[in-house]
């Protein structure tokens, strides 16, 4: 079975990558329920003047501040690092075309092609708005494909369908 998808990858594809690796990780949804955790044990014991002692109320001031910061990184920063990055960067506009067949999945970006036999695909990470397939040969590369470069809901049907054929797991 060959399956062949082209699309010119977007600005919002990249963000949708980088979140969705982002919260399929565990480390990140640890350290992100432990952010929110503190965040919130801050802002209800400033608000409510819980911490009597004024090392405990900057403390928690501290860590108010600390935690904002880091939604506002990955809710703001990350995506202007991105957008900044995908723009001095032509490759990362260059279309690509994802030739699935029977032995790999050939990825040609522009006029470059990578052969990525199955066997060192790891897993699928699925989202709302697209697929992350990690691939780890000598390194990791992690190519996504948007849901939206499907010409139909058979044509992904047949992708998911290949992604069980070789026993690559979706996450």
């Amino acid at each position: 079975m060959l399956l062949q998808i082209q699309f010119v990858p977007k600005r919002e594809d990249y963000i949708a990558a980088s979140r969705l690796l982002a919260v399929k990780t565990p480390l990140f949804l640890v350290l992100a329920v432990v952010t929110i955790v503190i965040v919130v044990g801050s802002l209800v014991g400033l608000v409510f003047q819980l911490f009597t002692d004024p090392l405990w109320q900057n403390v928690a001031l501290v860590s108010l501040v600390i935690g904002a910061f880091y939604m506002v990184y990955y809710a703001f920063l990350i995506p202007a690092q991105l957008s900044r990055t995908i723009k001095k960067n032509e490759t990362l506009q260059l279309e690509r075309k994802l030739t699935f067949s029977e032995t790999a999945v050939d990825l040609m970006v522009g006029k470059q092609n990578s052969r990525m036999p199955w066997e060192h695909f790891k897993h699928v990470l699925a989202g709302n708005k697209l697929y992350v397939l990690v691939y780890e040969e000598e390194k990791k590369v992690y190519p996504f494909l948007p849901k939206s470069a499907f010409a139909d809901s058979a044509e992904e049907t047949v992708f998911l369908d290949l992604l069980k054929e070789h026993n690559i797991p979706l996450k």
